[in-house]
């Protein structure tokens, strides 16, 4: 009876495989978290608090527009300055909805 005796995966062609066919059709990017990251990091040298960190990621991992609408009203109940101090980002940069 025959046997393996190993198994290889290139797991770099799998990924390149991944990053030029489905990357867009499911929506994942790396790059969406770097620029979460870095707009956050200076977002929050003005507005502190784990519920506003919260409701900010809940705005950028928004899919759709209606629900990216719904966690800004969210946002702004907390203060409508943080909502102004947030818009002046490009949306097209940090929310899933309008990648």
């Amino acid at each position: 009876m025959k046997q393996f005796h190993s198994f290889y995966i290139c797991i770099d062609a799998m990924k390149k495989g991944f990053q030029q066919g489905c990357r867009r059709c499911i929506g994942l990017d790396e790059v969406f978290s770097k620029r979460n990251l870095h707009i956050l990091a200076n977002w929050s040298q003005n507005w502190k608090g784990i519920e506003r960190r919260k409701k900010i990621w809940a705005c950028a991992r928004s899919t759709f527009e209606a629900q990216f609408k719904y966690n800004i009203n969210a946002l702004s109940k907390m203060r409508t300055c943080i909502v102004k101090s947030l818009r002046k980002y490009n949306k097209e940069k940090w929310c899933k909805a309008f990648f």
